[in-house]
C-alpha cells in the first residue's frame, strides 16, 4: 500500500514540474527568437541561414528542445548574449 501511495504522490509532483519546465522552455525559445530576429536575421547584408530558419520554425511549433541550442549558438556566433547567461563565445 505504501508503494502505491508513494507512486501516486511522485506522479502528482512530476506532472506539474514537467509542464512548468516545458512552458519555461517555450518562453525562453520565444526570447531567443526575438533576439535572433532583431539583431541577427534583419542585419544588413545577411543571407538566409537554413539552420536558423529551421530552429525558428521548430520554436514556433513548440519544439523548443530542438530550437534552443541552435538559436543560442547563432546568437553567440554573432556576439549577442543569451538571456540569463554570461557571454560564451
Amino acid at each position: 500500500m505504501k508503494r502505491i501511495l508513494l507512486s501516486v504522490v511522485a506522479a502528482a509532483i512530476a506532472v506539474p514540474t514537467a509542464a512548468w519546465a516545458e512552458g519555461d522552455d517555450k518562453a525562453y525559445c520565444a526570447q531567443l527568437t526575438d533576439l535572433y530576429r532583431k539583431y541577427v536575421q534583419n542585419s544588413p547584408g545577411r543571407g538566409l541561414d537554413l539552420d536558423a530558419a529551421r530552429a525558428l520554425e521548430d520554436c514556433s511549433k513548440g519544439n523548443a528542445a530542438a530550437a534552443i541550442p541552435v538559436l543560442e549558438r547563432k546568437l553567440r556566433e554573432n556576439r549577442i548574449s543569451v538571456p540569463g547567461g554570461e557571454f560564451k563565445p
